[in-house]
């Protein structure tokens, strides 16, 4: 397993403090759920995905999805091809 820390600093915060909606899209269990938990102690609402069909029928369903965090390499449908399928379908 390869694993990478850093820092991110992104003011993605609204004014009126509602929190921002992530999809979370990771087959490593473990490191999913330890980044979620990191993300919802920050304030922002999560739901964590295992598999890129999950984010799919996800962000099919749930428009109030606002960010997808993907893994990129992942078995079945790696992160990158997930993003361009989520930008067609949903250009905005």
């Amino acid at each position: 397993m390869i694993a990478y820390v850093f820092e991110l600093k992104i003011d993605l915060m609204p004014a009126n403090d509602s929190s921002i909606n992530i999809l979370l899209i990771d087959d490593e269990v473990g490191a999913a759920t330890a980044l979620r938990k990191i993300l919802e102690k920050e304030g922002f609402a999560v739901v964590e995905v295992n598999s890129g069909s999950e984010g799919m029928a996800k962000v099919r369903e749930d428009h109030s999805i606002e960010v997808v965090i993907s893994d990129v390499k992942m078995p079945g449908m790696d992160g990158l091809t997930i993003l361009k399928n989520i930008k067609e379908m949903r250009p905005e």
